[in-house]
Order: C-alpha cells, then structure tokens, then sequence
C-alpha cells in the first residue's frame, strides 16, 4: 500500500455536486417530479443561485485502527473488527454561503426559491460525502461508518471524538456550543481499512444512514 498522508484536503466543483432540476424534483418531500414544468423558472433560478456559492470540500485525517478507541463504532462483529486496521476521520462542506442565500429567500417571501437552494445545499453536502468517500474506498479498500449511524452511540459524543483528531477547522468547519457542526450543510463520517475486506461495504444497515440517498444512483447527478 502507498504511503498516506497524516491530513489532506480533497476539493471539488460546484459541478460535480449540484443536482439536475430532475433529481431535485424527485427527491423533495414538498413537490412531485410531475411538477417539472411547472417550476422550471424557479428551478433554474435556484441552480443559477447555487451554483457560485457552492464550496464542496472535505478533509481527512488516519491513524491505526483500535477498537478501544470512543471514536471507533461500538458493537461492530468480532470478525470484522479483527480485519481493521486503519481509520480515516472525514468531515465535508459545501460552505456557508448557500445557507444564508437560502434564508434571504425566505425572508422576502420567495419560498419556493428558498426551498430549493436549501435542497441543493442537502443534496450537494451529500454528494461531496459520497464522492470523498468513494475515492478513498476505491483507493484503500474502506468501509464506512458515520457518527448517527448506530443507535447505541451518542452522537454528539461521536462528533466530539471525530472533531478530536481530524482538522475540519482547515476547511471551514467547526462544532457549535450544541456540538452542531457549522456551516450547517456539513456532515462527518469514519472509514475503516484493512486487508482484506472484500463482500464490506458498510458498518451499517442502509436504512440507518445518514447520507439522504447519496449513494443511489438513481439520485446522482447524470
């Protein structure tokens, strides 16, 4: 295996994380992928808005497995957790700024342009999770496992343990005096390597994910 880097930054493009006005539609719980037509204007504008103000980073730290460690996921099986041996922190950003943009809207009463910039805001933190993810999984042979994801963990706790070791502030990120992660459109998560972990893709069950179907292609950007 290469060497890898303590720390590195991985920088994307506003591009590569914004959704089409098909998967925007598709995915909202407010409107009906029938509604296309009907929201063009509203939709390309929100894009249009978005786009600019997109600044999709993440950042990742390692250091050796130990399933000791409070940062680690609790319960996972004995025979997995023998496999591991190496731990990534990762914490992902789209920014600050679509956020504020999104909350202007609202606040000239422009509601439905302000829905949309914020679901392009979810969608795109998302992808830049997804994307890190699947470069470092693809290099590394990783697995992965987000604070939240286990039912057992306290996720402020697991977020504090995260932001412990791993330099979110190189980025833009910080925890809050609610241990919330600022900008609001971040998200965090663990990955784990060893070996050989073939027939692993996840320490957790689909249904408990974070990730707000990321990971669907038929929610990804075509």
């Amino acid at each position: 295996m290469a060497e890898i880097p303590a720390t590195h930054v991985i920088s994307l493009s506003g591009e590569e994380v914004i959704p089409s006005p098909q998967i925007l539609l598709r995915r909202s719980k407010r409107y009906r992928a029938s509604d296309a037509q009907k929201f063009t204007r509203v939709l390309e504008e929100a894009a249009a808005a978005a786009l600019p103000l997109l600044k999709p980073a993440a950042v990742w730290a390692l250091k050796p497995f130990d399933p000791d460690d409070p940062s680690s996921p609790p319960h996972l099986p004995e025979g997995l957790s023998r496999r591991l041996t190496l731990h990534f922190g990762v914490v992902c950003t789209i920014g600050g700024q679509l956020e504020a943009c999104s909350h202007e809207a609202f606040q000239r009463g422009d509601y439905a342009l302000g829905y949309f910039i914020d679901q392009i805001g979810t969608f795109a933190v998302a992808r830049v999770a997804q994307v890190s993810a699947s470069r470092l999984c693809e290099q590394y042979g990783a697995i992965r496992w987000a604070p939240g994801d286990h039912a057992k963990q306290r996720f402020t706790q697991a977020q504090e343990d995260l932001f412990s070791w791993v330099p979110a502030e190189q980025i833009g990120v910080r925890l809050n005096a609610q241990r919330v992660m600022a900008p609001a459109k971040s998200l965090s998560y663990n990955l784990f390597a060893g070996p050989d972990l073939r027939g692993v893709k996840c320490t957790i069950p689909c249904g408990q994910c974070v990730w707000d179907g990321a990971c669907d292609p038929q929610r990804q950007p075509a």
